[in-house]
């Protein structure tokens, strides 16, 4: 994917999924039309499907395919774009979660976060392949990079928050790490998410966390 990078947050950066947002209110209404029609294509076809093409995208958005030239290069970026709506919508739903239960404890933080993501993987099983595409464009993979890393970077402030302890960036890296395989396992197995994975995925994360706070304690 082509592109410069756009920074997003602090020591983090996004890849630029298409050129720089119309300045013109009709355009950016354009570019919107374009990426919520990509948006739903993906969703009922899934990343890799014949259905999602430029042309295919153009006439549900009702524009022209020519025009879609003007605000994405090629295919690749208006996935991609859609991949950083999808992110942030992601994001939203489980910081959403997570932030009720992080007045809780830590374990009750832990297990909102993965049922937010949970839920909002089964509401969105074609575009779970943006996010569990090992062969995803360089654009969509670095967005999953720089997705994680933020989240690392939440986690480690929530949870030192809730226990006092700071752990370190790393403890909280292998998490999502650990986090990702398994939510990957459990809906590829089921397109609901396979309850015995998820219930194993909860578990393990619990034990990972307060095994290396006993070890903090000693």
């Amino acid at each position: 994917m082509s592109g410069s990078q756009a920074a997003q947050g602090p020591g983090l950066s996004l890849p630029a999924s298409a050129l720089p947002n119309p300045p013109q209110a009709r355009g950016r209404r354009s570019r919107d039309r374009v990426i919520a029609a990509a948006w739903k294509l993906l969703d009922e076809h899934g990343a890799h499907s014949g259905e999602v093409t430029v042309r295919a995208i153009a006439a549900a958005a009702n524009v022209s395919t020519g025009s879609i030239y003007h605000h994405f290069g090629d295919l690749d970026q208006i996935i991609a774009a859609v991949a950083e709506r999808y992110v942030a919508e992601m994001s939203a739903t489980v910081a959403a979660a997570r932030d009720v239960a992080s007045r809780q404890s830590w374990e009750e933080m832990v297990d909102a976060a993965l049922a937010g993501y949970v839920d909002f993987f089964r509401r969105h099983a074609g575009l779970r392949d943006l996010w569990f595409d090992e062969y995803g464009s360089s654009g969509v993979v670095e967005l999953h990079r720089a997705h994680r890393e933020r989240i690392a970077q939440e986690l480690r402030r929530n949870f030192t928050d809730l226990t006092s302890v700071d752990l370190g960036p790393v403890v909280h890296r292998v998490a999502i790490a650990i986090a990702g395989s398994l939510f990957e396992l459990a809906f590829r197995a089921d397109p609901a998410g396979d309850a015995q994975v998820i219930t194993e995925l909860h578990r393990t994360l619990r034990g990972f966390y307060r095994e290396r706070l006993e070890a903090c304690a000693q």
